[in-house]
């Protein structure tokens, strides 16, 4: 029963992906950067990373934007996913 919503949900929700004018469709993925917000050396790398990632997004404009692998590692997770997040437009 939950498939049958997760599916339904994801049908009405789904974005029309296209090419942009050059025919282009640029992809930036980001995958196992370990965020942990749990100690102040751990939130200190974090912010570099985000950093690095808000560099990237910004220099490379992409049309789509995917996580991969070990991404938010530490607690509070849901906080480290608004940062990550926070960036991408979500």
């Amino acid at each position: 029963m939950c498939a049958v919503a997760l599916w339904c949900s994801a049908q009405a929700q789904r974005p029309a992906l296209e090419f942009n004018g050059e025919g282009k469709f640029k992809i930036a993925q980001f995958t196992d950067v370990h965020l942990d917000l749990g100690n102040p050396y751990r939130q200190a790398q974090a912010e570099k990373t985000i950093a690095q990632m808000r560099y990237i997004l910004d220099a490379e404009r992409p049309d789509l934007v995917v996580f991969t692998g070990d991404v938010v590692t530490g607690k509070p997770a849901a906080e480290g996913w608004k940062r990550v997040l926070a960036r991408c437009g979500a």
